[in-house]
């Protein structure tokens, strides 16, 4: 295990906020990460350049094929062959990782600060391409929207690195933190000589377990999810030599500000396409098809694309044909391309994109842009559903709250989501649970352990909600179900469960909504501080440790 000192001389003066030369690059209160995070990159050291005898110095991000991230601080002191990377595990020592790949290009960005931790990043070059997939990066715009969202755990940290505050023992299997978002303004009161370049996250409010990342977790991850979406917005650079310190959160090197350099540095490997021209879910009837328009844009910082083309992805029994592409079907996608040569700013010409599936047939289908490059920014509207069916679609939803009356409301929103057939005399079934019984029977209701209701006719894309009130006690849950005269394609949507007994009042936030059946990075030391000013000797830890 290494640690490194470095001697800061305190200049004369009132400080008020913690310099990065206090901090240690370095998850507190974390959770075990139990299913693999395809680009959670282990940065592996051997002097010796002998994989064999590695040992684990950083956290990283597989951003490409090719490329991982990680910080600099990581590895500005040593040489690319004595660097390697495994992806694949979550367990750095009880199993063998699935990939353990050479690094033979090491890239520090040229104007990383050792004393301020500025520009805290490197790329490291695998010596071939891995098969596990990258994580996207965010761009400008979704920071943005994060920074004007919920802030309340809205940004994940993972790393291997120490799990207690004031520890240097790496921990064997990786962790996980929910964060909080935390605004410049305030980061700036507990950190001077932060820059623009940099985003900050901490567990500002903390109720019982601390989280925080800590030694050991430097160049990892600092993601932000929302929806079925995650994007990579930071890389573990400082944080508080106590780590998951009260009001201090951890400094990360905010990636969107640095897409230019990594898109330049990658000579290539890095673009940013986006499909256009896609409408959403697709419904049709069998034996017919659907054909879609889009074209590819390249919104790229700086790089052209070269032998661009389109990727849909499917499950079997998908045909698809591009006129003036060449296609071909492998496992669950199909590439159709040509050579077009698509230069910085300029989009393509539309495409006629035609699907067909011989029988009844539902997936969800990508069409997304490919090239000789990795393009690291999907969007979400390259993926839709695709249905070939002669039945409607019908989707079951639930919402359950308790009055102040005491009694419990639940509402079931019923929906034909199909764009094509009409769902002929839908029907709600709801199977109460003991001890419970309705309030007032609604007119189009009957029954009484077993109530069904009549909803009529639901057209295309139509909707409609059942409220059934509610009375009683019992933990068991109840059971709710749609159906229709003329079938329900595809299934598993149109059967819910809910527990009348676990409703929330609806003045407390809401209430329960029910589907269908279907720890930090390696950041740094300081915190807030205020001292008269004295001339002396601090002795500072860098938090890359590895063992």
């Amino acid at each position: 295990m290494c640690r490194l000192i470095v001697a800061l001389l305190l200049g004369a003066g009132l400080v008020q906020t913690v310099s990065a030369l206090e901090a240690q690059p370095r998850v507190i209160g974390g959770q075990d990460v139990t299913q693999v995070r395809s680009w959670m990159a282990e940065v592996e050291i051997s002097r010796s350049g002998n994989p064999n005898f590695s040992a684990t110095l950083c956290g990283g991000t597989l951003i490409a094929p090719r490329w991982v991230l990680t910080a600099a601080h990581c590895v500005a002191s040593v040489e690319a062959e004595m660097l390697f990377v495994s992806l694949g595990n979550v367990n750095r020592t009880s199993t063998e990782a699935p990939e353990q790949l050479t690094v033979t290009e090491l890239q520090v960005h040229p104007a990383y600060n050792a004393t301020h931790f500025h520009n805290d990043l490197a790329l490291l070059k695998l010596a071939a391409p891995s098969r596990f997939k990258p994580l996207d990066m965010a761009k400008p715009h979704i920071v943005t929207e994060l920074a004007l969202g919920n802030h309340d755990e809205a940004l994940e940290v993972l790393g291997w690195g120490s799990t207690t505050p004031d520890g240097f023992a790496l921990t064997e299997t990786l962790q996980k933190a929910d964060l909080d978002f935390v605004s410049p303004d305030y980061c700036a009161s507990q950190w001077s000589n932060l820059t623009g370049n940099q985003i900050c996250a901490g567990e500002m409010n903390p109720q019982g377990q601390k989280q925080d990342s800590c030694r050991g977790d430097s160049g990892g991850p600092l993601v932000y999810r929302k929806d079925d979406q995650q994007w990579l917005v930071g890389v573990t650079s400082y944080g508080h030599e106590t780590c998951a310190t009260d009001g201090v959160p951890a400094v990360y090197s905010r990636v969107d500000r640095y897409l230019p350099w990594l898109e330049e540095t990658t000579s290539g490997g890095l673009v940013d396409l986006q499909t256009e021209g896609l409408n959403g879910d697709q419904y049709r009837n069998m034996s017919s098809a659907v054909t879609l328009y889009p074209r590819i844009a390249n919104t790229s910082t700086r790089n052209d694309a070269r032998n661009v083309g389109l990727r849909i992805e499917h499950q079997p029994g998908l045909s698809v044909a591009v006129p003036g592409l060449s296609c071909r079907t492998y496992t669950g996608y199909t590439d159709c391309r040509n050579s077009l040569f698509l230069a910085l700013g300029q989009t393509s010409a539309t495409y006629a994109v035609t699907l067909k599936a011989p029988s009844r047939w539902a997936d969800q289908v990508r069409v997304s842009p490919i090239s000789d490059s990795y393009d690291y920014f999907s969007l979400r509207s390259e993926a839709f559903n695709l249905v070939f069916s002669n039945e409607p679609d019908v989707v079951l939803s639930l919402t359950t709250n308790r009055g102040s009356d005491g009694h419990v409301r639940v509402s079931a929103l019923v929906r034909n989501a199909a764009t094509h057939q009409t769902a002929a005399r839908v029907r709600l079934g709801f199977i109460l649970p003991a001890g419970w019984e309705t309030v007032e029977m609604p007119g189009n209701c009957s029954g009484s352990r077993s109530v069904q209701c009549g909803l009529g006719d639901l057209g295309p894309e139509q909707f409609v909600t059942q409220q059934l009130l509610l009375s009683g006690e019992g933990y068991d849950p109840m059971t709710v179900q749609v159906w229709t005269d003329n079938g329900d394609f595809p299934t598993g949507d149109s059967k819910a469960h809910t527990r009348p007994a676990q409703a929330r009042s609806a003045s407390s936030g809401g209430g329960n909504t029910t589907g269908n059946d279907s720890g930090g990075g390696g950041g740094g030391s300081g915190g807030s501080l205020s001292f008269l000013a004295l001339l002396g000797l601090a002795l500072i830890a860098a938090r890359r440790l590895h063992q």
